[in-house]
This record gives structure tokens, sequence and C-alpha cells, in this order.
């Protein structure tokens, strides 16, 4: 891939949600190194881009895109396995193994297979000591932690894959001050290592660090 080529684009894409507004037509393209802010109020469609952008949903028209494959009609386990080791994805819903210690559910969903579970247990140990996740907490199982431990977690998770570009709606949504402060830094750095940041926000912290922003208005008929 050259060093100007886009990690995501979409094509004039357009989704039609069940009794809701249609969402879109959206484009977009997001380079290497570059930190891409959605803002708008609730219902404006920030979370159905990111979905359509993750291959979480379906568009119904336009193209979706990674770093210039066509992933827009992808059958679930090719996306996820194009996904791993590449791009990170955090939804709003912290999904988490929740019969797993935590170290260990962080290590399923993000680690590369093949490695030995010492190695496994390293590597989710420092990505979720990276965003503030103390060795005794991941102990523990996800269903014992608040939800601002909750999302971090579901970042660790994320990080492990996020080589090439992170996908994240509302990452500190859930955090105080200092934690906020904290995963801002972990994106912050993840955009100086090159990766390519896709991510809804009303966090100014966010919104004033992005390389670029897109304000999408409220949609007509959507609730408030």
């Amino acid at each position: 891939m050259s060093a100007n080529a886009a990690v995501f684009e979409l094509l004039e894409v357009e989704r039609q949600r069940p009794r809701a507004p249609l969402v879109g037509p959206f484009s977009l393209r997001v380079e290497p190194g570059c930190l891409f802010v959605l803002q708008g109020p609730s219902g404006s469609g920030k979370s159905t881009l990111l979905a359509l952008l993750a291959g979480v949903e379906s568009a119904d028209r336009g193209r979706v895109l990674w770093q210039g494959s066509d992933m827009t009609r992808a059958a679930q386990s090719t996306l996820a396995l194009a996904r791993r080791g590449r791009i990170g994805i955090v939804g709003q819903a912290f999904a988490l193994l929740e019969h797993l210690p935590l170290w260990q559910a962080v290590a399923v969903s993000g680690v590369p297979q093949g490695l030995r579970r010492a190695q496994q247990r390293r590597l989710a140990l420092g990505a979720l000591e990276r965003v503030g996740v103390d060795a005794a907490l991941a102990l523990r199982l996800p269903r014992e932690l608040s939800g601002g431990e909750r999302q971090r977690a579901a970042l660790a998770c994320a990080l492990l894959s996020a080589r090439v570009g992170l996908i994240a709606d509302e990452p500190t949504s859930n955090q105080d001050a200092l934690n906020a402060a904290r995963v801002v830094a972990v994106l912050r750095e993840l955009r100086e290592q090159g990766c390519a940041l896709v991510l809804s926000s009303h966090d100014p912290q966010l919104q004033g660090c992005a390389d670029r922003r897109l304000l999408l208005p409220p949609r007509e008929g959507a609730l408030p």
C-alpha cells in the first residue's frame, strides 16, 4: 500500500433502517495516521456510519473499502479474518466473553492465534495496563467490572488488532476525566504510529486533536 493510500473509504454509502430515516449518502476517506472524528446530535447516524464502515451492518447502496479491497458484500467470516491483526473495533456494547477472566477474554478476541498461553497473557495484560486496567482487575470476570472499566477493556482488545486502523463509537463516553484523558492519549499514540482512526465523539479533547471532522446534521424524524 502506498503512503497516501486510504485505509478506509466509504463511497456514496446509504442505509435504510426499519422505521427510521435514510442514512447517507456518506463518502469519506481516511489515510494512515489520520484521526477522523464524527460529530452530530443523537440520531444523526454516527453509530450507523461506523457500523457500515466496520461491516457490522450492510450498506443498501455504495461501497465500503478497506485498504482498497471492496468489503461491501463480504461475509462476516471474511470480515473477521480481514480485521484480525489489522483493524480494531470498539462499539457501544463493549462485547466481552463473560465466562472468562478479563485478561483471557481480551486474549481470545484480540491476541494473534498460535501463541503460547504465557505470550497471550503478557500481550493481553499489557494492552489492559495501557488503558488503565490493572492486573487485579484483569483477573475478574467482565460482569464484575464497572461500565467504564468494561469500555476500556473493550478498547484494550481492539488495540491488539489495531495495527492498521481503529473504528470506535464514543470511546470516552463512560470515562471520568482522568481515564478519558488516558484513552485520548492512547488514541493519539496510535495515530502517531500510523494507524487510521475513525471515531464518533462528543469529547472536546478528541474533537480538538482530530485531523479531520465531519459534522452530521440532525435527521428528520430521528428521536432527540
